[in-house]
C-alpha cells in the first residue's frame, strides 16, 4: 500500500470517526476537523472549517479564552483536559469533555499547533446530577422523621414508667442514633463528589452562540 494510499485511509477514518476531532496551527486557525465537529458548527464537511478561527465560530465571545487555553498546550506540551458547555447552531446546550494535546512536526519535532479531541457527555452528567440529588433528598426524607423518633426514644428511656419500657427506649434511640449516622456518613460521601463535581465545572467554559 503506497503512502498517498494509506494517508488517505487515515484522513477517512478521521473524517468519519465519532466525536469530534480537530486541529489547528500555533495561530489558532482550523487546519482541519472530522465532520462531525464541522456539522455540529453549522458546516457540512471538516474541509469547511478549514481557514477559520474560533473568531469565526459560534463562541467567539470566547475565542480569546480558548486561544489561551491552546497556548497553554503548546507552551507547556503537556495534554490539558476541560469540560466544555456549548451551544450548536440550533442554541442547544452540550457538555463535552475535551482533551488537547500538542500537535509536533514529524521532521523537526516541533510544535506546530494542537490537537484536540470533544466527546458528548451530556447524557452521562445528567444521570450523574440524576443521581446525586435522589440521595441527598431520599436522606433528608430518611433523617427527619428519624430525629423524631430518636427524640421520643429518649424521652420513653428516661421517663418510661416501667424498667422494660426505659430499657426498650434506649435500645431504640441507640439503634436510631446509629442509623442516623450511616444517613450522615451517605450525605457526607455525596457531598463530596458533588464538590468534586463542582471543582471540575470551575474550569468549565461556557461557549455561547
Amino acid at each position: 500500500m503506497s503512502t498517498i494510499t494509506t494517508y488517505e485511509n487515515l484522513l477517512n477514518i478521521i473524517k468519519k470517526a465519532p466525536g469530534h476531532i480537530y486541529w489547528k496551527n500555533t495561530k489558532g486557525i482550523y487546519l482541519g476537523s472530522n465532520d462531525a465537529q464541522a456539522i455540529f458548527l453549522g458546516y457540512k464537511t471538516g474541509q469547511d472549517l478549514i481557514g477559520k478561527t474560533d473568531f469565526d465560530l459560534p463562541w467567539k465571545e470566547q475565542a480569546i479564552q480558548l486561544q489561551e487555553i491552546d497556548n497553554q498546550v503548546m507552551k507547556t506540551q503537556k495534554e490539558y483536559c476541560i469540560e466544555e458547555i456549548v451551544s450548536s447552531q440550533k442554541g442547544e446546550k452540550t457538555i463535552f469533555l475535551s482533551r488537547k494535546i500538542p500537535l509536533y512536526d514529524p521532521k523537526t519535532k516541533k510544535v506546530i499547533g494542537i490537537i484536540g479531541t470533544s466527546i458528548d457527555i451530556t447524557e452521562g452528567k445528567q444521570a450523574e446530577l440524576a443521581k446525586q440529588q435522589f440521595i441527598m433528598n431520599m436522606a433528608h426524607d430518611l433523617r427527619t422523621p428519624l430525629s423524631g423518633i430518636i427524640g421520643l426514644s429518649y424521652i420513653l428511656s428516661k421517663e418510661g414508667t416501667q424498667d422494660q419500657d426505659r430499657q426498650h427506649g434506649q435500645w431504640i434511640q441507640d439503634s436510631g442514633n446509629q442509623l442516623l449516622e450511616l444517613i450522615n456518613i451517605v450525605l457526607e460521601v455525596t457531598a463530596a463528589q458533588y464538590h468534586f463535581t463542582e471543582t471540575i465545572a470551575s474550569n468549565t467554559i461556557y461557549l455561547e452562540q
